[in-house]
Order: C-alpha cells, then sequence, then structure tokens
C-alpha cells in the first residue's frame, strides 16, 4: 500500500470471500488504486461487488464414468497413504472427501502432490468408482470460475495444470471488482475519454493480448538499430 501510495495512488483493500462467485472456500486481500486525483470522486462512487452465489461442487463435477474422471482415480497405494495420514486418522471422510453439495476446500498449486495427507477428493459414493479421485483439471478450473473455452497450457503435463489452477485468481471475482471500479471512473470520464470509446495505443516492443485468461504475442518492427523502441504504456 505504501508503494502503491508513493507511485501516486490511492488504494483500498478488502478481504473477499470467492465461494459468492465459485463453489470454493477461497479468500484473498483485493486491493485497488485510484490516481490521487482521481480517487476522491472515484471513491466517492466506488463499491465493492456484491456475490451473486457460486452454486456448489455437483454443479461442476464430470460425468461420473468420464475417462479423465478415470484418470484421476486414486491408486491403491496413494489410497492407502491416504488411510494412513494423520488427517484420515483425525477426520476421515469428513475432512477429506468433498461435500458435493457444498463449497470445497482452497484449491492450492500442490493439489495433487499433497494427497496423502490435505488434497480434497471425490468420494467413491459421488464418483461411482472404486477408490476415491482426484478433481480432475476441468474441475479445478471450474472451481476457479474459468470458462469453459480455457486451454490449459501444456496438455501433456496434468501436474503443471493442477499448480497454475492452484495459484490463479478467480476470474468472475476480479471481473466484477474491475466492473465496480471502471463504473466508479465512468462518472469522472470526459467524452474524448469514455470507458465506452475505443482506445488506441501504440505499443512499442511486444503487444500482449489477453481474453479469458488466453495470451496472444504480436512482435512489432525492430527500429533501424535491430532493437525494438521503448514506449510507457498509459
Amino acid at each position: 500500500m505504501q508503494c502503491l501510495s508513493e507511485a501516486g495512488y490511492v488504494a483500498k483493500s478488502r478481504i473477499l470471500h470467492a465461494e459468492g462467485w465459485i463453489p470454493q472456500k477461497r479468500d484473498r486481500v483485493y486491493i485497488v488504486g485510484v490516481r490521487k486525483d482521481l480517487a476522491e470522486s472515484a471513491f466517492a462512487a466506488f463499491r465493492w461487488p456484491e456475490p451473486p452465489g457460486g452454486g456448489v461442487v455437483q454443479d461442476v463435477l464430470e460425468a461420473s464414468h468420464s475417462a479423465e474422471a478415470r484418470k484421476c482415480e486414486l491408486t491403491e497405494v496413494q489410497w492407502e497413504a491416504v488411510q494412513k495420514s494423520s488427517t484420515w486418522k483425525s477426520g476421515g471422510q469428513q475432512l477429506r472427501f468433498v461435500n458435493v453439495k457444498g463449497v470445497a476446500a482452497t484449491l492450492t498449486s500442490s493439489y495433487r502432490s499433497s494427497y496423502a495427507t490435505t488434497a480434497e477428493m471425490v468420494s467413491p459414493g459421488d464418483s461411482g468408482l472404486d477408490r476415491p479421485r482426484f478433481f480432475t483439471r476441468r474441475e479445478c478450473a471450474r472451481l476457479m470460475g474459468f470458462p469453459e473455452e480455457q486451454d490449459f497450457g501444456n496438455p501433456h503435463s496434468a501436474n503443471r495444470a493442477y499448480r497454475q489452477l492452484g495459484n490463479a485468481v478467480c476470474p468472475p471475482l476480479i471481473s466484477a471488482i474491475a466492473k465496480c471500479l471502471l463504473q466508479s471512473l465512468g462518472t469522472l470520464m470526459t467524452p474524448e475519454h469514455h470507458l465506452d470509446r475505443p482506445r488506441k495505443e501504440k505499443w512499442a516492443g511486444v503487444q500482449e493480448e489477453v481474453t479469458y485468461g488466453k495470451r496472444t504475442r504480436r512482435e512489432r518492427p525492430e527500429n533501424k538499430k535491430g532493437k525494438c523502441a521503448h514506449s510507457e504504456r498509459t
């Protein structure tokens, strides 16, 4: 917060519970900042978003006998390790199996690697399999609020996808905060800088276009010295 202030911004923060947008317990600190010359009026109009409801785990589960779900079934060795863990001995099914009619525990980057001690799993009763199973990558993406068309960075590395999803932010919540912030700034915009007006920005170096978490890179022409020119992003 101090760094933002020194950079010329007024910032506010709040702990928000993502389960109002997704079926997962995920409490995080969110910070919004506005340039000091706009802050007073912007924050007078700014309101943190109200949760629309995030549903339950059952809403995101794949078909019981899908190929992906079968791949996520614990091996006999993994299942034995779970039953020997201190968490299983202290809480058993109630602690280690997800309540499909409720919300999931916080998804972490170590979800797959922490299977023996902390990872929350789908019970055999809910999956229809012989042993518990992990959430599939698609189910984890849904638990985070990513759209169905979201691609995984490396389809051949399941663990990497789990790590990426566990480290991600909740897109629907970020979108809701951004909308509230833009609305508060929209009351200050002059006609020539209105939010609805397309913005044309000249980029030097690499121009990035981000849509629903997908990133494409477009290289800009180099200057005569063979180096990309530099300009400030506004």
